[in-house]
């Protein structure tokens, strides 16, 4: 992901609802960016 630039999203998966509210785009854990 660092050679191309691409953001990893660091986020809890246990708690229901997350993984939506990520591809959402809503700010939930933390975004790392190479």
């Amino acid at each position: 992901c660092r050679d191309n630039g691409i953001p990893i999203a660091i986020f809890d998966l246990a708690t229901q609802g997350n993984i939506r509210r990520v591809v959402l785009g809503e700010r939930v854990g933390s975004i790392v960016r190479g």
